[in-house]
């Protein structure tokens, strides 16, 4: 039976905002509770509801930030926050997370300071201090200020209209390129692709070799991220390219390199089902080498 994926959107979206009206310091939802949570209470799996989530981010619906970075290493995944994209629930945020964070700065320093002074004094250690209770707090903080001054700016692209509109044209590419049908097989393949379909066909179609035009490589993966980067041309079957921009260290960090060895050994697994890969058998094999070279070099 087919998932009503408008319902399940309005779903996530309405949990985001349950928890949002919390007045503590759970109000923002972390990405991995709540993914979990959602799992359980709802029956999707975990790639279907971050593809809903992407779709809600990409609607303007919820404003995502890093809580903490991803650690392959040290088996670490990245933690997000969400937060329903309406200044009146920014506005109330901001005063609950600006006074939690007077409190834990006074209870840990001894020292009463209001907010903004603590936010001048901490900002520039805000990577030592990321993962203390202190830098979360810091962090939420900061980032709520500047959600607030980026929807007072942009303002008429977080009008519930502009919302509505934006999120309809979401879930109709969604359901017209990825039909989910009830068996874990077809809502694996979803998964896979859905990624393709919420960002914008502009940011899809867009040409990664154009290091210098304005849809740079780096530009494309500042914006949407290494995974999304590395999914979208993993489908396209750009083994070549991915290999040629690891050779020139474009790509270069571990923890990416990392990613991208993992991703390509679940393709591999796929053959079976992609009979297309066997055609791509020796440039796979290209781009295994790339990776190995240079994980041994970083």
């Amino acid at each position: 039976m087919a998932v009503n994926i408008k319902k399940l959107v309005n779903e996530i979206h309405k949990e985001i905002v349950l928890q949002n009206g919390r007045e503590d310091s759970e109000a923002i939802p972390h990405s991995d509770q709540f993914i979990k949570r959602i799992t359980s209470s709802i029956g999707i799996d975990a790639n279907t509801c971050l593809d809903i989530i992407g779709m809600l981010k990409e609607a303007h619906k919820i404003l995502i930030f890093e809580i903490s970075k991803e650690n392959i290493d040290q088996k670490i995944e990245k933690i997000d926050g969400y937060i329903d994209a309406d200044l009146h629930t920014l506005k109330k945020l901001k005063l609950i997370y600006h006074k939690i964070l007077e409190e834990i700065y006074e209870d840990e320093r001894r020292q009463k300071k209001n907010s903004f002074q603590i936010i001048r004094e901490l900002i520039m250690d805000m990577g030592r201090i990321s993962r203390t209770q202190l830098g979360m707090i810091l962090n939420k903080a900061v980032m709520l200020d500047e959600f607030d001054k980026l929807i007072e700016k942009e303002f008429g692209l977080y009008t519930e209209n502009w919302k509505a509109g934006k999120l309809e044209v979401l879930i109709k590419e969604y359901e017209n390129h990825n039909a989910i049908e009830g068996t874990q097989e077809k809502k694996a393949d979803v998964s896979a692709s859905v990624n393709d379909t919420y960002i914008t066909k502009r940011a899809v179609d867009m040409n990664p070799v154009d290091t210098t035009g304005k849809f740079s490589v780096n530009k494309m993966i500042q914006i949407y991220g290494v995974e999304f980067f590395f999914r979208v041309n993993l489908r396209k079957y750009n083994f070549d390219l991915i290999s040629e921009l690891i050779e020139s260290r474009q790509l270069n960090r571990r923890s990416d390199l990392k990613l991208l060895k993992d991703m390509l050994q679940k393709i591999k697994q796929n053959t079976n089902n992609d009979t297309k890969l066997n055609e791509y058998i020796d440039k796979i094999a290209k781009l295994e080498r790339a990776i190995s070279r240079n994980l041994t070099a970083v």
